[in-house]
């Protein structure tokens, strides 16, 4: 059985991570490491933490915000962003989406603007970038702050800033995975240092709760193999297991009452070990592959399925998504065949059946997902395609 997605470590590195000694490690001295690689470009002013809702919460924390400003945000993202942008008192003014480009509609999002908007969040979805020319163009002088959640995009370390903040990520199942872990880049200086100063009073995560994470990880790779995964979905199905579900619990992060408390950490030492080892090992000639493969799968397909991100400027797959209510239905056909396509996402549309909200509650409410990525063997990716344009 082909797992929907396979996460992107070896056991190489994963062994690293629990097996060496945190003491000998300096976290200041791999924190500057790891952010030289994108200052170096002298566009941005950048700092690693825990995750992206880390990096979210400490950017509003740094914000002047007063009682009635507003953050639009693309419609679609995570629970948790939407959560903490209310916590902090923001009102969020969800923005639709192109289905084809995933980009936040420029001709809505431009009614939507205010007097009361600090900043517009846009998300590229999926591994597709989002076309922030139009954005940038329509704020031009306004005073609004440009972010990008790049938390599903990850084309490769020290890439120049082109908004005004931007957040990548390498939690479990992200591109160039550390197991957790984020990058924050800021192009203003002054904020910058306002969210390390609020940065530096947070306690450092526990090496021991990092290398339980490690252990936790090999154990979801261990299953996630071929013939393991098989079994284990065979096994799930005859006592009535909802194994999407159980896989999508397995691999999210900061569950549970104590959220803040679980974000409002820095990154201990073996995380940004890891993630200073991913980063500089990016495989840029893997990724360059693995998109041709992709783009080339793409181009077959459209003329039967919708594909979301299909006309944005750049996709990388982080996902394979396509939209189609009557392959949903077909599920169940493909996990017979050993393709094991799902419709289990950690995603929401901000406004559920918001009329506004169309082409968002669309894409979430038809995805699904192909276990498309670089460890399956072409004549299996052709044994899938072949099934999917009968």
């Amino acid at each position: 059985m082909w797992i929907q997605k396979k996460l992107d470590i070896c056991w190489r590195r994963l062994l690293t991570a629990l097996v060496f000694p945190s003491f000998i490690l300096d976290a200041q001295t791999l924190d500057k490491k790891i952010t030289a690689l994108w200052d170096a470009s002298g566009s941005c002013h950048s700092m690693a933490c825990l995750s992206v809702r880390t990096a979210f919460d400490l950017l509003l924390s740094a914000l002047a915000i007063a009682p009635g400003d507003e953050i639009i945000m693309t419609a679609v993202n995570i629970p948790h962003m939407f959560q903490i942008a209310s916590d902090h008192g923001l009102k969020v003014v969800p923005a639709d989406i192109f289905a084809g480009t995933i980009a936040p509609d420029i001709a809505s999002l431009k009614t939507l603007i205010t007097a009361k908007t600090k900043a517009i969040v846009a998300a590229h979805l999926f591994g597709a970038r989002a076309d922030l020319a139009p954005i940038r163009e329509a704020i031009k002088g306004r005073g609004i702050l440009l972010i990008e959640d790049s938390s599903q995009y990850f084309p490769g370390p020290a890439e120049e800033l082109i908004s005004d903040v931007r957040f990548y990520s390498f939690g479990t199942i992200k591109t160039s995975t550390a197991l957790g872990g984020a990058v924050v880049s800021v192009r203003d200086e002054k904020l910058m240092a306002a969210m390390k100063s609020r940065h530096s009073s947070y306690p450092r995560q526990s090496e021991f709760s990092y290398k339980l994470k490690a252990l936790k990880t090999m154990l979801l790779k261990f299953i996630s193999g071929q013939r393991v995964f098989g079994v284990i979905t065979r096994l799930c199905g005859a006592f009535g297991i909802d194994i999407d579900a159980a896989m999508y619990r397995a691999t999210k992060s900061f569950t549970g009452n104590d959220f803040y408390e679980k974000i409002r950490q820095k990154p201990s030492g073996q995380l940004l070990h890891t993630l200073l080892q991913r980063l500089s090992s990016f495989d840029a000639a893997g990724a360059r592959l693995h998109k041709e493969r992709c783009d080339a799968l793409a181009a077959e397909l459209a003329c039967k399925y919708a594909l979301p991100g299909s006309a944005a400027p750049d996709h990388i797959y982080w996902a394979f998504p396509v939209v189609s209510a009557e392959l949903k239905k077909k599920i169940p056909r493909f996990r017979d065949k050993g393709f094991f396509l799902s419709s289990q996402q950690g995603i929401c549309v901000f406004e559920e059946n918001s009329e506004a909200l169309n082409n968002a509650c669309a894409l979430t409410g038809g995805v699904v997902y192909l276990p498309v990525y670089p460890e399956l063997p072409d004549a299996e990716l052709d044994r899938l395609k072949k099934m999917l344009l009968e």
